[in-house]
């Protein structure tokens, strides 16, 4: 998210019920909106964060059927840790080679253990360890290398 701010990305963020999400670390983050105020459609790539509470995706048929959307669409997606898990099991993934959280199972899908896999518009990454990774990635997909190696130089990567 921090990262996708620096590059100065138009970046809405997404609350499934609440405009104040808790993570799994029990840090409280304040969402711009909720999933029932929202468009999905209106937005050029969705990310999806993973962690503990990935199982609640599975409680929104509004968002299964905007990442199928943007999946056959060919827009972008983004998922990271076990979120590449439900879009398996979303089913998906077929015929696209992905990674994810390492003992998390991802039907449908070729798997490869790197820290970010990029398919066509299907950006998928491994988990806490590579979320800078996964987010210069996502700026290197939607604004190319320059900005990347601009924001590495202002981050001290």
């Amino acid at each position: 998210m921090q990262i996708l701010r620096r590059a100065k990305l138009n970046l809405t963020m997404i609350g499934l019920t609440d405009k104040i999400v808790e993570s799994a670390q029990k840090i409280k983050i304040g969402m711009d909106t909720t999933l029932d105020e929202t468009d999905l459609n209106k937005f050029d790539m969705l990310v999806m964060p993973g962690g503990a509470g990935t199982e609640n995706y599975f409680l929104v048929e509004k968002l299964k059927n905007a990442i199928s959307s943007f999946i056959k669409k060919e827009k972008w997606v983004a998922a990271i840790c076990a979120a590449p898990s439900v879009l398996g099991r979303w089913g998906v993934l077929k015929g696209k080679t992905v990674t994810g959280y390492p003992t998390m199972d991802i039907p449908h899908a070729n798997i490869k253990r790197e820290p970010i896999v990029v398919d066509g518009k299907l950006i998928t990454s491994m988990g806490p360890g590579t979320a800078a990774q996964f987010g210069l990635e996502i700026v290197n997909q939607l604004c190319g290398k320059e900005k990347v190696d601009a924001l590495k130089k202002q981050m001290l990567l």
